[in-house]
């Protein structure tokens, strides 16, 4: 019998060492049945041990008196019954069609699931979209600290070239004693580190930033410190060996830092949506 009928249901009290009506011990077991917590294969009108555990893990479950009897128009009879109904209620609903003024006939609960798969879907694309984005951002922070270690290295060299230089001047001749195979061998070395020739000629390639220059610079450097020179083209060369310093100095606190920081706010901006989009869609 429909459950919407059952309120009142009982016309005694059901339970051991009770006077139980046959008819209300089978609807209470009916009941119970349909709510999961009784099981019989052959139904009957007998109270048994099983019965009696079925009510009282229904008045656990529901917060009520565990005593396992259940008392006409009492609390257990009440939260039965409306449990009962709503189970109906929500079965109900799940085979409920509603015609259209077109006459089409919808089930309703379909169509909501239907709606949910389909922004399930638009979910995952959008999380799909925030991983490549996050994959991308991690690439531009590789570029931007990539260039950062380049400039540092070519800073590095120039110093050191610069460093030379000074040596020179104070001792008014060259550090490699006027010797320009081994001048050339040094200046490959640097060249190679601070250009990237390959030839270990660093004005014939380019680096970041101002590493072409600081290649002309060294390259047009062998030159000038294997032979004696005055000491106004020392100080000349001076000059300009800082004077590149200072640039790449420039560069390095000005542009590179300064994108290499931004780049890593990105990073975990990007990051941060994308694990928030896959936590969402897990739920």
């Amino acid at each position: 019998m429909p459950f919407q009928n059952m309120i009142g249901f009982l016309s005694a009290p059901v339970g051991n060492n009770l006077k139980n009506n046959k008819e209300d011990v089978r609807a209470t077991k009916r009941g119970l049945n349909a709510l999961g917590f009784f099981e019989e294969e052959e139904e009957n009108g007998i109270i048994t041990r099983d019965l009696d555990a079925g009510i009282k893990n229904f008045q656990r479950e529901n917060n009520l008196r565990v005593d396992g009897r259940i008392l006409p128009g009492g609390e257990t009879e009440s939260a039965l019954t409306s449990a009962l109904v709503e189970k109906e209620r929500e079965e109900t609903s799940r085979d409920t069609f509603i015609t259209t003024s077109k006459g089409l006939r919808i089930n309703p609960e379909k169509i909501v699931q239907k709606l949910e798969d389909r922004e399930d879907k638009k979910q995952t694309a959008s999380c799909q979209t925030q991983e490549i984005e996050w994959i991308n951002a991690q690439g531009a922070y590789q570029v931007a600290q990539d260039n950062l270690k380049q400039a540092q290295t070519n800073l590095k060299n120039l110093k050191r070239y610069h460093t030379e230089l000074n040596k020179a001047f104070k001792k008014e001749k060259s550090f490699i004693s006027g010797d320009r195979g081994k001048a050339r061998n040094i200046g490959a070395a640097i060249g190679t580190i601070i250009g990237g020739a390959a030839a270990g000629l660093p004005g014939a390639a380019t680096g970041i930033g101002a590493g072409g220059s600081i290649g002309i610079v060294v390259e047009e450097g062998l030159d000038f410190l294997t032979g004696k020179k005055t000491d106004g083209e020392y100080r000349n060369e001076i000059r300009k060996v800082e004077s590149q310093i200072q640039q790449i100095e420039g560069q390095i606190q000005d542009d590179l830092k300064p994108k290499l920081q931004k780049a890593a706010k990105i990073v975990e901006q990007k990051k941060s949506i994308y694990l928030n989009c896959k936590n969402r869609l897990i739920k």
